[in-house]
């Protein structure tokens, strides 16, 4: 909820709660990441991808979005 009302710092926050209270909650790394990205912050945001996959290896949604970040990055790399 946070997160869609802009208040990024705010969702990170709740999410670093929710992994203090589960520490094997996959899907709150997942969410940290995408909250990382649109604060700019690239390199959290492929940290908090590949702990989300260490915690748990079938997460699609992980796999994928790490897969588009490392691909945006090269291009980005490539091309400026």
């Amino acid at each position: 909820m946070l997160k869609t009302k802009g208040d990024l710092d705010g969702a990170i926050a709740e999410y670093r709660e929710a992994i203090r209270l589960d520490p094997k909650l996959a899907e709150a790394h997942v969410n940290i990441a995408t909250a990382l990205q649109g604060k700019g912050n690239l390199d959290g945001r492929h940290a908090e991808y590949r702990q989300a996959i260490r915690l748990k290896p079938d997460l699609a949604l992980a796999h994928a979005n790490l897969g588009s970040a490392l691909r945006v990055n090269m291009i980005w790399t490539v091309y400026r």
